[in-house]
């Protein structure tokens, strides 16, 4: 893993494992409110990116790097793997599937698709700020769309009004998590108006 500056290049950070390949997966999101500013983790411990410092000292109680959305009410990031949404307690660390579970997909008759652990697709699609989750079923004749029913008293415009997440739903590969252009995260201020019109106006 390595946090760099984008402004220039340079490395901030850097951990490095003897004889390691491929790491596979790694995540970035504010999983933790302790901390200003997003964790990072892959399969080394969960760290603190601007502080470079480990939030949770048992490095095998990160959770599985896999996806981040936002979900609930408040505005830190849960975790979706495998079906499983998921909400990581830095003050009750679990080590992956011993999180607390907040929705399982194939209770609702959905199945993975790509990678057999992936959503068809998700992010914000249906307005409000939160993410939803497309599946579909074992027989793949219907779309099964999971969206939030927790309140929020948080109002942001939506997420697909910013241009990087939106840019970052259309990517292609490997499905990874979207960002936003700004922190979305505890302690956030409120993010700049996206400056974007629509055609024709």
């Amino acid at each position: 893993m390595y946090y760099y500056d984008a402004a220039n290049g340079s490395i901030i950070w850097r951990h490095t494992a003897s004889g390691t390949a491929d790491v596979g997966r790694g995540m970035a999101g504010d999983i933790d409110p302790r901390f200003p500013g997003m964790e990072v983790w892959s399969f080394s411990g969960l760290y603190n990116a601007p502080a470079n410092r480990l939030t949770e000292p048992n490095t095998s109680l990160r959770p599985w790097p896999q996806l981040g959305l936002w979900w609930d009410g408040d505005i830190t990031m849960e975790l979706l793997n495998d079906g499983k949404f998921e909400k990581w307690d830095p003050n009750n660390p679990k080590p992956t599937n011993g999180l607390a579970r907040l929705l399982t997909t194939s209770d609702h008759g959905a199945v993975d698709a790509s990678q057999d652990v992936q959503p068809t697709f998700y992010g914000d699609i249906l307005g409000d700020w939160r993410e939803e989750a497309v599946y579909t079923n074992a027989s793949h004749n219907q779309l099964i769309i999971f969206t939030t029913d927790h309140p929020t008293s948080t109002r942001l415009y939506t997420l697909a009004h910013n241009p990087a997440y939106r840019n970052a739903m259309t990517l292609k590969g490997y499905m990874q998590s979207h960002h936003v252009d700004y922190f979305l995260g505890a302690g956030m201020t409120r993010p700049p108006r996206p400056n974007i019109t629509y055609s024709g106006s």
